[in-house]
C-alpha cells in the first residue's frame, strides 16, 4: 500500500540552485581549436539543489515550504517563477545583495552532456542573513511535521545556523532529516 503524504507539512532548508539545460546539436569540430561547435536549439530551467528536494516532496503529495537564499538577479526571479508553478510548494527566499543565485548550466547534444558551467560564489552567509533565516525558521516551525536540511555546501547552512536550528527542533520535538555534504556532517552528528 502506497503511503499517504497528502496531510504532511514539511519544512525544507538549504542551498537553492537554478538548473539550466541547453539542448543543441554538434555536427562538426571547430577549425579554430579541437572543440565541438554547439548549435543552440533550446534552454529549459528547473529547480535544483534544495528546491529540487522540495519539488520532490510536493510530488509525493505533501505540502512543503522552502527556506533559502538567492541573489538579487534574473536567476533568483526565475527560481521564484518556477516555485510558483508547484501548487503545494511555497518559499521564504531571502535576497542577499552580496551573493549571486547559483546556476548550473548543462549543454546537451542528443543524450550526451558535453559541458557544465557553474555560476556561483561559495562563501558562507553573513550573520545578518543567518539571523533572518533563523527568525523565519522559528516563526513557522510549529506549522510543520518534519524538517529537512538539504545541504549542497554552498554556504547557506553554516555551523552556527545548523546548531541553532537543530537545538530548536530538539526543544520543539520536531524530527529532522539531514542530507549533508561532508563539510557539515560531523557538526550534525554531534547535534542530533
Amino acid at each position: 500500500m502506497k503511503p499517504d503524504f497528502s496531510k504532511s507539512k514539511i519544512l525544507c532548508i538549504g542551498d537553492i540552485i537554478l538548473d539550466s539545460y541547453v539542448n543543441g546539436d554538434v555536427e562538426r569540430i571547430s577549425p579554430e581549436a579541437p572543440i565541438p561547435i554547439f548549435k543552440f536549439h533550446s534552454e529549459i530551467f528547473v529547480l535544483g539543489g534544495a528546491a529540487n528536494v522540495a519539488r520532490n516532496i510536493v510530488s509525493g503529495g505533501a505540502e512543503c515550504t522552502l527556506i533559502s537564499v538567492v541573489g538579487k538577479d534574473q536567476e533568483g526571479k526565475a527560481l521564484k517563477k518556477l516555485i510558483r508553478k508547484h501548487k503545494k510548494l511555497t518559499a521564504k527566499l531571502i535576497e542577499d545583495h552580496d551573493r549571486i543565485t547559483i546556476k548550473k548550466t548543462r549543454y546537451i547534444s542528443g543524450q550526451q552532456q558535453l559541458l557544465r558551467v557553474d555560476e556561483e560564489k561559495n562563501f558562507e552567509i553573513n550573520s545578518s542573513i543567518e539571523s533572518k533565516i533563523f527568525a523565519i525558521f522559528k516563526e513557522i516551525l510549529n506549522d510543520f511535521d518534519v524538517i529537512v536540511i538539504s545541504d549542497y555546501n554552498k554556504g547557506i547552512l553554516t555551523a552556527a545556523l545548523l546548531k541553532k536550528m537543530i537545538d530548536f527542533c530538539n526543544i520543539k520535538k520536531k524530527p529532522v532529516i539531514v542530507d549533508p555534504k561532508k563539510k557539515i556532517f560531523f557538526h550534525i552528528q554531534m547535534l542530533l
